[in-house]
């Protein structure tokens, strides 16, 4: 019975909606990505100091191809960088995949390994300072990635945190 359930996860928030929600398992008015609520109330957060840093973005799977969020992401780095964000060239829904999706780090590591070294050696081509997602599975992957060729991963929360 609850008004909203927000989740910093897209494959949860995937999930929530097709096998619970429509089921009927659960009734919640609404099930949200954290980035889809954020981009609705970043306005009304004022930044102390803009980040001066270029962030690219990288697309999780769940969050856009399954639940079709991909501008909220990229509205919220532009309202707290002094830049907007720094396109890959796949992103979208032609992003490419960080290799944690789907369980594949569990199932096929090294396949998975460098699905996330080949994101980071995308990333290290970029004019970018930073490497952002809005995924707890597609932080850990290219974290990993990142510590080994040398790239600076974060989640968009932390970012924002930084800047309030």
């Amino acid at each position: 019975g609850d008004d909203l359930i927000l989740s910093p996860c897209p494959t949860c928030v995937w999930f929530l909606k097709e096998h619970y929600q429509k089921q009927g398992l659960i009734e919640v008015r609404e099930i949200r990505h954290i980035s889809e609520w954020l981009a609705q109330n970043v306005a009304s957060i004022e930044p102390k100091a803009k980040l001066k840093e270029k962030i690219a973005f990288h697309d999780p799977c769940h969050l856009g191809r399954y639940l079709g969020v991909y501008d909220e992401p990229r509205q919220i780095i532009a309202s707290i960088s002094e830049f907007p964000a720094v396109e890959f060239y796949e992103n979208k829904e032609d992003g490419f995949c960080c290799g944690g999706g789907g369980a594949l780090s569990l199932s096929h590591p090294q396949i998975a390994r460098g699905q996330a070294r080949k994101r980071i050696q995308d990333f290290k081509e970029l004019s970018a300072d930073l490497l952002a997602t809005t995924c707890p599975m597609c932080e850990r992957m290219l974290e990993r990635a990142g510590k080994e060729l040398g790239a600076e991963v974060v989640d968009l929360i932390d970012l924002i945190a930084q800047v309030i």
